[in-house]
C-alpha cells in the first residue's frame, strides 16, 4: 500500500513537472529566449526549394503565403526563422512586409536545425 502511494505521488510529480513549462528548460516564455532579429520576410517553401526571395519574387511569395505555405524571416547570416504568433503562422504580422527587411522581436526556439520565432513585435527595418 505504501509503495502504491509513493508511486502515485512520484507519477503525479513527474506529470506536473512535464506539463508545467516553468520547470522545463527553454520554455516559451523564458526571457533567455527573447531575441530581436533583422532580415527579409520570405515564403519559406520557395526560398528553401529555389532560393527565391526579394522584390522579383514578391507576388509569388504573397500567393504562396495566401495558400497556406509558411512565412518566415531570412536574416543577414542566412539563417531562416519560421515565424509564428502563438501556435499559428504569423501571416497577419508579416504579410505586408513580404520581400522587405524587418526587425522582429520575440521568443526564439531551435531544435534539429529548425528555428522558430514567436513574434511579439515587428517593424520595418531602419
Amino acid at each position: 500500500m505504501k509503495r502504491m502511494h509513493v508511486a502515485a505521488v512520484a507519477v503525479a510529480l513527474l506529470a506536473f513537472l512535464v506539463i508545467n513549462p516553468v520547470f522545463t528548460k527553454g520554455y516559451p516564455g523564458d526571457p533567455k529566449n527573447k531575441k530581436t532579429i533583422t532580415g527579409e520576410v520570405i515564403d519559406i517553401t520557395c526560398y528553401a526549394s529555389a532560393g527565391a526571395k526579394g522584390d522579383g519574387h514578391k507576388e509569388c511569395a504573397q500567393m504562396c503565403v495566401n495558400n497556406g505555405l509558411p512565412i518566415g524571416i531570412l536574416d543577414k547570416s542566412g539563417k531562416v526563422y519560421v515565424a509564428v504568433k502563438g501556435h499559428m503562422p504569423a501571416k497577419s504580422e508579416l504579410y505586408d512586409f513580404i520581400a522587405q527587411n524587418v526587425t522582429a522581436s520575440g521568443t526564439v526556439s531551435e531544435r534539429g536545425g529548425v528555428r522558430v520565432i514567436d513574434i511579439d513585435k515587428v517593424e520595418k527595418a531602419k
